[in-house]
């Protein structure tokens, strides 16, 4: 029996141990987000094209991996990267530059937690995990990918063909609007101008009736007056 308890105490303790998480080593964190934003800013560039995503327990657009153009360090264009032609801009207004900044505020504020690896060759947040707090549900994790300095251009490319595709189908509808409008109008022109004749038709046809009635009631009238031979 002794033996039973000794056994449930150890497995509770060690359930009790693995929930526990492991302290968070700030010092580490922030060592390695020197190291990185060094890394980073050795490139000297602001300029640059990159795709971002989020993951998260969000509307379905917020999920979708977005192209982004960046130009001194401002977002210039963003897009969704699968489908494009859905929509022209995306919903992201972020750079790299934003990113480092969160991720060093923080390690300064001690969050809860913090999980952030970096890119080895250019040295951005290729993805970002934070909880501010301790017990914090649906947190998003955010990636970074395929970042080409001094180069912009494919989404701001994209967001074009999409606005003149946009106006293309604007003028196409218009056109279409236009063509529906004239022949509404021409079929309105003729049904009311088949009505007139129809009218005039049957005003004429009514006038002959009533004079051909009135020769009619003349001649009886006449022959009532003529003395019979």
């Amino acid at each position: 029996m002794r033996s039973l308890v000794s056994i449930v105490f150890l497995l509770c303790w060690s359930c009790s141990e693995a929930s526990t998480p492991a302290p968070t080593d700030y010092a580490k964190l922030q060592s390695a987000f020197n190291k990185a934003s060094a890394l980073w800013e050795s490139k000297g560039s602001k300029t640059y094209s990159m795709k971002y995503r989020v993951s998260c327990f969000c509307p379905e657009e917020y999920n979708q991996p977005v192209m982004v153009d960046v130009v001194n360090a401002e977002v210039k264009c963003a897009v969704y990267a699968k489908d494009a032609d859905r929509s022209g801009n995306a919903k992201y207004n972020g750079t790299i530059e934003r990113m480092m900044s969160m991720v060093e505020e923080a390690i300064k504020n001690e969050a809860c937690e913090i999980d952030v690896d970096y890119d080895p060759v250019l040295g951005y947040p290729s993805s970002v995990y934070i909880a501010v707090s301790c017990g914090m549900s649906d947190i998003p994790s955010y990636y970074i990918s395929d970042v080409s300095l001094g180069k912009h251009g494919h989404a701001c490319k994209t967001h074009k063909r999409h606005g003149a595709r946009m106006l293309l189908i604007a003028a196409t509808v218009g056109v279409v609007l236009l063509a529906i409008i004239i022949a509404a109008t021409v079929m309105v022109v003729r049904c009311r101008h088949r009505v007139s004749t129809e009218s005039v038709t049957k005003t004429v046809g009514n006038a002959k009736y009533l004079n051909l009635q009135e020769e009619t009631v003349e001649v009886d009238v006449d022959m009532k007056k003529s003395p019979v031979v």
